[in-house]
């Protein structure tokens, strides 16, 4: 048995809705929801199952000053805190085995913790799906639909200046219309390469995912390029969850942090989320319940203090 988790980076619910992804699977959960709005810590609440004591909760800052550039790196040693989901399966005797489209999605930031083997090479990007070796785990990321940008011509560090974006001028221009329609197009592009995963490997269990969503203006939120839009914004919070072969009863939502039980086969944590994000220079801390939302400014250690308190 193979076991498959795909991570389709900046991928939003509804337009996977849209174009068909979810139908490719036996089932496909639309109430989940991704612990942070960028690539890090999500990734690093998927694999280790912890939106709150890995450290990679620093204030991630829109144009990338020097100093919050110095933050990333400075942290990028530390940015994985926990066990894995590809230590314990290794321990279960599983080879484990990760092809990751690079950026933030390396060893940089010590993804790589758990894999026998690592390649740093989108596994979409190539002519054939890799062989995959059968009692195997493998961990496949991919920038397919986040690049949209690039269909369109955006030159990203424009999106980049003074904090944000001018929404008022941006709202009826056609630049927002061409970037969503070629974000749907590289969509639907993905859901063809996972088509033919799924027909080559159609008895093995795999869960694909996102690990935060794209806004395009909507409710007058940014563009995931001027800034790291809201999480609040279901735009960005709210990604698909598709399994095939997983006979398991699972909740009505589910969160990032619980796909490491999902994996393992243990009973799923308490129906809450909690974390801490940045966005338009303030820092929040929220909790996300099976019907409500909050949040209120705090930093992360505020966070590590309020857990350590319960």
């Amino acid at each position: 048995m193979r076991y498959f988790l795909i991570s389709i980076d900046t991928l939003r619910y509804d337009i996977a809705e849209e174009v068909g992804l979810t139908k490719l699977f036996d089932f496909s959960h639309s109430n989940y929801y991704t612990s942070s709005n960028w690539t890090v810590p999500a990734h690093a609440a998927m694999l280790t199952g912890d939106s709150i004591h890995h450290n990679c909760h620093w204030n991630w800052d829109f144009p990338e000053t020097k100093g919050a550039s110095d933050a990333v790196c400075n942290a990028k040693r530390k940015a994985l805190r926990g066990v894995t989901i590809a230590e314990l399966m290794r321990l279960n005797g599983f080879k484990t085995i990760a092809c990751a489209g690079g950026g933030f999605v390396n060893k940089w930031f010590a993804f790589d913790r758990g894999f026998d083997e690592w390649d740093q090479l989108d596994a979409f990007s190539r002519e054939v799906l890799p062989d995959f070796p059968d009692n195997s785990f493998i961990f496949i990321h991919t920038w397919a639909v986040h690049n949209y940008f690039h269909d369109v011509h955006w030159h990203v560090q424009d999106f980049c200046v003074n904090h944000f974006v001018d929404t008022a001028l941006l709202k009826d221009s056609n630049i927002v219309k061409e970037g969503k329609q070629a974000y749907r197009g590289r969509v639907e592009l993905t859901r063809l390469l996972v088509e033919n995963l799924l027909q080559k490997y159609p008895d093995d269990r795999v869960v694909l995912t996102g690990d935060h969503g794209e806004a395009f203006l909507e409710d007058g939120q940014q563009m995931h390029h001027g800034v790291y839009s809201d999480l609040k914004d279901k735009w960005i919070s709210n990604v698909p969850l598709c399994l095939n072969n997983f006979d398991r009863d699972l909740p009505e939502i589910m969160f990032d942090t619980d796909l490491k039980q999902l994996f393992l086969g243990d009973a799923f944590g308490p129906r809450v989320l909690r974390g801490h994000y940045s966005f338009a220079g303030a820092q929040y801390i929220y909790e996300r319940t099976l019907d409500s939302w909050k949040r209120k400014i705090g930093q992360w250690e505020d966070l590590l203090s309020s857990e350590d308190a319960r």
